[in-house]
């Protein structure tokens, strides 16, 4: 139940431990597969991390502004990341920014391997390093 000091940014936040917990359950029950062998072990990661999509321009000359938010990391490895957000990205390349241990951000190239659609109307994606980025 919401109460009168609850924010949406707590309530999103909530909404996406529920959906960790369940995708955490999931791959439990798939362990092992042949589906679930990567060439990367995974880690779980529970953190907030930065996804700074950049201004980009449509074939038709159209813009499309630069974009900063928060999602929630899920797993990471040393070849990418796993995280969900309660919107889609269309984007296909962004940059990502992890917290290292003395508060300042780590920043990555990265590219989307995996979109899917999960619960609560969050998306997951899967995306693959391509390097450290300059911001």
């Amino acid at each position: 139940m919401m109460t009168d000091t609850e924010t949406l940014s707590d309530r999103r936040h909530k909404a996406a431990q529920r959906v960790l917990d369940a995708l955490d359950r999931w791959s439990e029950r798939l362990e092992g597969r042949n589906s679930q062998k990567r060439e990367h072990p995974r880690k779980p990661f529970r953190s907030t991390i930065t996804i700074h999509l950049p201004e980009m321009e449509e074939a038709d000359g159209r813009k499309i502004q630069a974009e900063v938010f928060q999602a929630w990391a899920r797993n990471i490895s040393c070849g990418g990341v796993s995280f969900i957000f309660h919107e889609q990205i269309k984007r296909k390349a962004f940059a990502i920014g992890l917290a290292n241990g003395n508060g300042t951000k780590m920043w990555f190239l990265g590219e989307v391997t995996r979109a899917r659609q999960v619960h609560e109307g969050f998306w997951e994606y899967g995306v693959r390093f391509l390097g450290r980025a300059d911001m």
